[in-house]
Parts: C-alpha cells; sequence; structure tokens
C-alpha cells in the first residue's frame, strides 16, 4: 500500500522549521556584542566609557539580589547599571527647640532634671551619660573633679536635651567665688528679663523672684540699667533705648548667644549704633563694664568710672567660653559671722576668669546685685546679707518644649 506523500511533506517541513529556529537562537545567544565604543570580547564597554563588569567579577552589587526591598540592577535582563540605582540615605535633619524672641519666659525646666550632692564623682559619672555627651560635644568643661570646692559645699547640677548647668563654690581671692558653667543648644536660651516687662519700671524685684517668673534653669543678676547711671548704650528687644556712649564700655548680645563688645567712645553716632546692632543681629545689650577679657587678651582699664574698680567689692562676670558655652561668676564674702572671707577688687575678678580660660568676659553690677540663683534657690552669700530688688536680670533657659526648627544645612 502506498504512503501518503502528504505526511512526507509536513515532516520534512517541521524539521525545516527547527533548523531555522536552532540556528537563530545560536545567533541571538553567542558570542556578546559590543556595545557603544570597543573592547575585548566578553566586556561590554558603557556609553562613557566605564566597564560593567561581567559575572564573577568584585563588585559590590549582585546581580539580581533584593537587599532592604531595592532590586540590583540586571544587565542580562536590559537593565543598565549606575549610580542612580543604588539609593542614597538621607541623613536626618538637625533641629533645636528655639524660644521665641517675644516670649517673656523661657520652658519650665524639667522636674527631675535637677541634682545635688557633696560628691564630685557622681557628677563627673553622669557627664559620661551618652546624652550628656552628645550636648557637650568636643567641648572642654571648666568644671571637674578635682576643682578644690569650699568646705562642706555642694555641686549642682540641671540637665536637659538643651542645657546643661553646673554651680558650684570655691575660694577665689579670699573670697567665695560661686560659678555657674552653662552649655545650651540655641542661642535662644540666653535671656534678660526687666521688671514689670516694660522699660524704666519702678515695680523692681529681687533675682529669686525674677528666677521664678521666668522659669529660669540660672538667674544672674544683670547691668541694673535703672539705677541713675546714664551710660553705655542701650537696647532691649532690638530697640535703642539709651545712648551715652562716653562713659561705659557695651556688651551686645546677639540672637545666637554671642556676646560683641564695643569700648568707650568707639561708637558716637546712634544711627552707628543702630546698624552695628542690625548688622550683627543683636538681641539686647548690657551696660555696665568694663570689658574684663577680648578674645583671652585681658584687656581691663586701671581706671573705669563705674563699679569702684579699686576698692573691694562683691564682683560679678558674665564670661564666653566658646559657642553657647557659658562661665557666670559672683565673688562674694562668706555668710554672715565667716571672719575669713572677704570681697574682691576688679582686678582680682579679672584673674579669676582668665584662670578659667574664658574667652571674653564683661563685668556685671556687682554688691548686693551680685546673685545666683538656681533652681529657683539662691546659692550664693550676698553682701549686706540680703537680696536687693533690682531691674533686671540674665538667665539661662530650658527649651524642651519650645518651637522644633529645623537647622540650616
Amino acid at each position: 500500500m502506498r504512503k501518503k506523500p502528504g505526511l512526507t511533506v509536513l515532516f520534512l517541513f517541521l524539521v525545516c522549521a527547527a533548523a531555522v529556529l536552532l540556528y537563530a537562537n545560536t545567533k541571538l545567544s553567542g558570542a556578546p556584542m559590543n556595545r557603544i565604543g570597543t573592547g575585548p570580547v566578553g566586556t561590554e564597554i558603557a556609553e562613557y566609557g566605564t566597564a560593567v563588569p561581567e559575572r564573577g567579577t568584585e563588585n559590590p552589587l549582585t546581580y539580581g539580589n533584593v537587599s532592604d526591598g531595592v532590586t540590583e540592577p540586571n544587565p542580562e535582563a536590559g537593565q543598565e547599571l549606575s549610580a542612580e540605582a543604588v539609593p542614597t540615605p538621607t541623613p536626618e535633619p538637625e533641629y533645636v527647640y528655639r524660644i521665641p524672641e517675644n516670649s517673656l519666659v523661657g520652658m519650665p525646666p524639667v522636674p527631675d532634671g535637677f541634682y545635688v550632692s557633696k560628691d564630685a564623682g557622681e557628677l563627673a559619672a553622669f557627664l559620661e551619660r551618652e546624652d550628656v555627651r552628645k550636648l557637650i560635644g568636643d567641648r572642654t568643661l571648666v568644671w571637674n573633679a578635682e576643682t578644690e570646692r569650699i568646705p562642706d559645699t555642694s555641686v549642682r547640677w540641671y540637665f536637659d536635651e538643651t542645657i546643661l548647668c553646673i554651680v558650684w563654690q570655691e575660694v577665689e581671692a579670699e573670697a567665695v567665688g560661686t560659678f555657674s558653667e552653662v552649655i545650651i543648644a540655641d542661642g535662644s536660651q540666653l535671656r534678660r528679663k526687666i521688671s514689670s516687662d516694660e522699660l524704666w519700671s519702678f515695680a523692681f524685684e529681687t533675682t529669686s523672684q525674677f528666677a521664678a517668673d521666668t522659669d529660669a534653669v540660672l538667674a544672674f543678676g544683670g547691668d541694673f540699667y535703672y539705677h541713675g547711671r546714664a551710660c553705655g548704650i542701650g537696647f532691649y528687644q532690638r530697640e535703642l533705648y539709651r545712648f551715652e556712649p562716653k562713659s561705659c564700655d557695651t556688651c551686645w548680645v546677639t540672637a545666637d548667644g554671642d556676646l560683641l563688645f564695643t569700648y568707650r567712645e568707639q561708637i558716637m553716632e546712634e544711627e552707628a549704633a543702630k546698624r552695628f546692632a542690625e548688622e550683627n543681629d543683636v538681641l539686647f545689650t548690657l551696660v555696665f563694664g568694663p570689658v574684663l577679657i577680648d578674645e583671652y587678651r585681658d584687656v581691663t582699664p586701671e581706671l573705669y568710672l563705674w563699679g569702684e574698680t579699686e576698692d573691694t567689692y562683691a564682683r560679678a562676670a558674665l564670661g564666653l567660653m566658646d559657642r553657647h558655652h557659658y562661665l557666670t561668676m559672683n565673688i562674694n564674702c562668706g555668710p554672715v559671722g565667716t571672719e575669713y572671707y572677704h570681697l574682691a577688687t576688679l582686678r582680682q575678678a579679672t584673674e579669676a576668669m582668665l584662670k578659667k580660660g574664658c574667652r571674653k568676659a564683661y563685668a556685671l553690677d556687682g554688691g548686693q546685685t551680685a546673685t545666683t540663683v538656681f533652681g529657683g534657690q539662691l546659692i550664693n552669700p550676698v553682701q549686706f546679707g540680703v537680696e536687693k530688688e533690682i531691674s533686671d536680670i540674665i538667665y539661662f533657659a530650658s527649651a524642651v518644649g519650645a518651637e522644633r526648627q529645623i537647622l540650616p544645612e
């Protein structure tokens, strides 16, 4: 019986088609073809001349791996290998808590942020905490565990993520030296308070009362601007309120917490003073003086109109160590009944601040105004034994809970 020719033809057609498909597949999957540019067989050259590694070569990317939810490029799948394929982590922005300029008070301190101990080792251990070290940064503290404090006195400190304050007492110029070291996260935490929040108000208060009004971590007697002394270039909340530049050095406090100095008769026109304040972002000034230390140089004058510089008197000074790092000092007589301790001259006050390594220092009103209040408690012995009602204070405040602002890069 004869075979049907149709089956034979169909069989030959299928064999030929298979051969054609096999040949095409061999051409497509055979020796690699070069991309833009030329190179050895087996190497692809990227458009801008960068060689794309083959499998098996050292390469931080493993083709086809899924890591952290990102599939890395696979050249065999036709994907381009580029830097954009590996996402760069976005760093978390730095931020601070900033107290608004027009706020009349600071933020309330954290209730459990205050500490007191007669054992310096407790504070030394506390300062090694990770969160404390973060605020301190690369700064060198004035306080150290070897500081020889006045016998039977405590070291006090406060900490939250925006402020560290340490208060202690040591013998200085044969008197009681009360020192306060402060580090703040933002310049808005160095503040000034005037009585009744109104210039030229007679509603004076003690430093302790001011401290309670402002939620201050540390309150410090100011320049007592309203005390019959028509001196200095006075600014408060960026407004000029007094211009008497001939007899008084001026300390200009900027929004970032820097201390700038001008000297007697250095600025003799009101418009120049306003321009200086605007150009340097000045919030307020202090007008007593003199300037004691300027960029580590002793500039204390031998003669100065205010402050009984040659007499022994209770002394007060505000010092700047570096950015957002301060030292305040009172030198007072001892407690009532103490005969050993006495008072200090202005020169002795300067020497004390120089020994502590101050970059800048400015003298403030002394006598009964020379007061340190920490956590609502008067720390130093006050001349004549009682706090005096005054017109203003300088204070340092916590900023926890204030406006959170991202710092510019």
